[in-house]
């Protein structure tokens, strides 16, 4: 429904070490050759799938995930754990030309029944469709799938 709705490709997608494998894609009607499909793995820190599932984890695995991405990409400590920070206050993440040039992405994190964050739920598309001013309603739509996700794997905010 996230694809149909949007218009753009939806992913679900978890971490293994430090890269981000999509599980799942749902292509949109009109696809923009991206490389993505199941089983493509990138760095987690160059994708907001990525930095939305990392941003949740141990010191440990976020020192494992500092970056080493494109030129688009954060690639200070710093600048990149600073970016966790306001991930996890926002409860989303959004990549601008940061894995691929003129592509924007935006995800948000889903939780299993204990509240761990375990994979994530994105959209992704060219600038020229997802526009900065479509952007909150983008936002609003992946963070309810996200919620509506970890629901149905026992998740209840209380």
């Amino acid at each position: 429904m996230l694809s149909h709705h949007l218009g753009e490709a939806a992913h679900i997608s978890v971490l293994e070490g430090t890269s981000t494998i999509y599980l799942h894609k749902v292509q949109c009607k009109h696809p923009v050759r991206l490389l993505s499909h199941v089983g493509k793995n990138n760095p987690c820190s160059c994708t907001s799938s990525g930095k939305v599932i990392i941003a949740f984890q141990s010191e440990g695995i976020i020192q494992q995930g500092l970056p080493h991405c494109g030129p688009n990409s954060i690639t200070s400590p710093t600048q990149f754990r600073h970016n966790l920070e306001e991930i996890r206050q926002k409860g989303y993440a959004v990549c601008i030309d940061e894995l691929h040039e003129g592509v924007i992405s935006i995800a948000a994190p889903i939780r299993d029944y204990s509240g761990e964050v375990v994979a994530a739920v994105s959209v992704v598309g060219p600038k020229q469709r997802i526009l900065s001013n479509d952007t909150p309603r983008f936002v609003e739509h992946v963070c309810r799938a996200g919620q509506e996700i970890s629901n149905l794997l026992g998740y209840y905010e209380w």
